[in-house]
């Protein structure tokens, strides 16, 4: 025998050999379980053809999403938008801003600490006298404020002039007090009667008309600085 006709022989021999192997392979199965395994096949394939459906669906979003996330960053003054770091840079520290850096996020246990804190605002002197208290037994903290004898509260052109002023130092404060949640204040009308308004840190972030947590104008003395050059808050 040629060496030629040796080697087709021996092909066709390894090729039925391999065919044998798979027809044993589904000799053993019974007709409902070859279509039972196949079918399993079918769902596999499914399975993987929906996924990459499914991923080509949701990836556009995702990139969506990336591209416009909030960049707290951006701060909106009303005039021109600048980053936050590029304002930061623009501004120095100085005695007070550095003295409140220093006094920021107060044990809230420590009322005393809290008050002083406050006190270093000037709020007397802006909006009356008050006296402070600190509700930190459960979430959320909060600071209420509950004036005396509230200075000018004439309606403005911009609605409470006073009012206004208030929620101008809360906001100050919130930047001050990492915990706290939202400051409250209260103070009487009418006499005897008593009024009560809240101002939480989304709030304070509406009020200012930006981009970035509050918490951020905590980070140092320049960026408590910051705070208070935007607030309109002059301390001498």
């Amino acid at each position: 025998m040629s060496k030629k006709r040796k080697a087709n022989n021996e092909d066709i021999k390894l090729e039925n050999t391999s065919l044998y192997k798979k027809a044993s392979r589904d000799g053993d199965l019974t007709a409902e379980e070859i279509k039972l395994k196949k079918r399993k096949k079918h769902i596999k394939i499914g399975i993987v053809l929906v996924s990459i459906i499914v991923l080509l669906a949701i990836v556009p979003w995702i990139v969506v999403g990336i591209i416009t996330a909030p960049n707290y960053d951006i701060i909106n003054t009303g005039e021109t938008t600048r980053t936050y770091q590029s304002m930061l840079e623009n501004v120095k520290a100085t005695a007070h801003s550095t003295e409140l850096f220093n006094m920021k996020n107060p044990d809230l246990n420590n009322t005393d600490a809290v008050t002083t804190l406050i006190s270093k605002l000037n709020l007397e002197e802006e909006l009356g006298t008050y006296t402070v208290s600190v509700q930190a037994s459960e979430k959320p903290y909060t600071v209420t404020l509950k004036f005396d004898k509230p200075h000018d509260m004439t309606q403005s052109e911009d609605g409470n002039k006073w009012e206004t002023e208030v929620i101008k130092y809360s906001t100050a404060i919130m930047g001050l007090i990492d915990n706290i949640a939202q400051v409250n204040w209260e103070y009487p009308i009418d006499g005897e009667k008593t009024d009560g308004k809240f101002f939480n840190r989304a709030d304070a972030e509406k009020f200012m008309k930006l981009n970035v947590p509050i918490a951020r104008f905590g980070e140092s003395e320049r960026s408590v600085q910051l705070l208070l050059n935007l607030l309109g808050i002059d301390l001498y």
